[in-house]
């Protein structure tokens, strides 16, 4: 399983991931520790996920479901109503989608200095 797909499980699960220097915190109920635990063992990934500021590592096919529909409707609206090329409203609507990501209380982003 990926990084986005285990944060988005994580989110659902009501689980708060964040990033404090190279550690990840992960706050949420008790009987959500199994998903937390994955979502650890990928700690890498997920730290990597967390802390790129672009959404240049992240493709659209490694988006959660979800988020990959919403992508492509805002990459749609970008081309056909602003009149953007292709390739750059994708590259706009995906860098749009990961920031929401971060900012929602889905990913919690919180890096702290090390």
């Amino acid at each position: 399983m990926d990084g986005l797909t285990l944060l988005e499980e994580a989110r659902i699960a009501g689980l708060t991931v964040t990033v404090e220097g190279n550690r990840l915190r992960i706050r949420g109920p008790r009987w959500a520790e199994t998903i937390a635990q994955r979502v650890l063992a990928h700690k890498d990934e997920v730290v990597h996920i967390l802390t790129t500021e672009t959404a240049a590592a992240i493709g659209p096919d490694d988006l959660p479901g979800d988020w990959r529909v919403e992508w492509e409707e805002r990459a749609a609206v970008m081309e056909y109503n602003a009149g953007l090329c292709r390739e750059r409203a994708e590259a706009l609507a995906l860098t749009a989608i990961v920031r929401e990501m971060r900012a929602t209380a889905m990913l919690a982003f919180n890096r702290s200095s090390p």
